[in-house]
C-alpha cells in the first residue's frame, strides 16, 4: 500500500507506504567507467537516466533477478546497483549512489518509494514514514516471523499504468488502511490491510475464494497483490498443500521467496 507524495524536486518526491522485503535478493553485475555516457545490457529507462546524469558508461547484467514491470521491484534493484556503481566510479559515497537511483526512478516514472525501502529497510515489514530519497525520507523496519512466501506472476503492469488504473481511488482506499498498519505494525495487520487494498483496487485474481480458503484453513497467514504479483505468506508445514492446490488451479510462474531478508549487500571491485 502506498500514497504518492510528489514535489518539484525528485529527491523530496516519494511515497508513504508499507511493504515486505523478501529474500533471496536480486544480484546484478555492473561495470561502470568514465569513458562517456552510454549503456549495454539491461538498459531500462532509470539506468539510462543515471548514466546520462553521471556521464559514465555502464554494462548491466542481472545474475539473479525477477521479471520487470510486474511488481517485484526489479527496476529499483537495477537502479540501486547502477547508482552505487556510478557513485563509486566518480569517487562519491554510497549514499550519493542511492540518491541517483531514487532520482532516476522518480524521473522515469518507475517508482517512488522502492529505493529507500530496499536500501534502508532491514526487516520483513518496512514502513515508509516520510517521502524522499535515502537521507531525506524515513523508513521504519519491523522484524517478522520467518515464513515461506510464494510470489506468483499474474502478468505485467508498469507503474504508470497502475497509477492510471487506480486514479483517486489510490488515496481514498489506501489512506485508512495504511493508518491501521502505522498504528499496529505487525505482519498480521499488514497482510489484512494489504488484502483489503488488493480487493478494492481490483488487483485480486479470479481464484480469490481459494486464496481466502487457505487463510481460513490455517494454511496461509494472508495474501495480497502488488501490481501483477500475487504474494502468499504460507505456514511452513502447509507449503506443499498450498503449492499442490495452486497446481490444480493451473497457477504457474511461482517464485519461492522467504520472509527473512538480509540487509543490503554491496560488493565493489575497485577496478574501473
Amino acid at each position: 500500500m502506498w500514497i504518492p507524495i510528489r514535489s518539484s524536486d525528485p529527491l523530496t518526491s516519494g511515497s508513504l507506504g508499507a511493504g515486505l522485503l523478501l529474500s533471496p535478493p536480486t544480484i546484478v553485475d555492473v561495470c561502470v567507467d568514465r569513458s562517456g555516457d552510454g549503456c549495454e545490457g539491461l538498459c531500462i529507462e532509470p539506468v539510462k537516466h543515471i548514466v546520462k546524469r553521471c556521464r559514465v558508461y555502464a554494462r548491466v547484467f542481472p545474475v539473479k533477478g525477477y521479471p520487470l514491470a510486474s511488481g517485484f521491484a526489479m527496476s529499483s534493484s537495477l537502479s540501486i546497483a547502477v547508482g552505487i556503481a556510478a557513485a563509486t566510479a566518480l569517487g562519491l559515497p554510497l549514499e550519493k549512489g542511492l540518491e541517483f537511483a531514487h532520482e532516476a526512478e522518480v524521473v522515469s516514472g518507475t517508482g517512488l518509494g522502492d529505493v529507500i525501502a530496499q536500501s534502508l529497510g532491514r526487516a520483513g515489514l518496512v514502513l515508509r514514514k516520510a517521502p524522499g530519497a535515502p537521507g531525506i525520507g524515513r523508513v521504519e523496519s519491523y522484524a517478522v516471523p520467518r515464513k515461506p512466501v510464494l510470489a506468483i506472476q499474474l502478468g505485467t503492469m508498469t507503474t504508470s499504468e497502475m497509477h492510471r488504473v487506480l486514479g483517486d481511488r489510490l488515496y481514498r482506499d489506501a489512506t485508512p488502511l495504511l493508518a491501521r498498519v502505522y498504528e499496529n505494525p505487525t505482519l498480521e495487520t499488514f497482510l489484512d490491510a494489504a488484502n483489503k487494498f488488493s480487493k478494492l483496487a481490483r488487483f485480486a485474481p479470479l481464484y480469490t475464494e481459494h486464496l481466502d480458503l487457505f487463510v481460513r484453513k490455517g494454511w496461509s497467514l494472508g495474501w495480497y497483490v502488488k501490481k501483477r504479483v500475487l504474494v502468499i505468506v504460507v505456514e511452513p508445514d502447509r507449503l506443499e498443500d498450498v503449492v499442490a492446490h495452486l497446481e490444480r488451479l493451473k497457477v504457474s510462474n511461482a517464485y519461492p521467496l522467504e520472509l527473512q531478508p538480509k540487509p543490503l549487500e554491496v560488493e565493489v571491485d575497485g577496478g574501473d
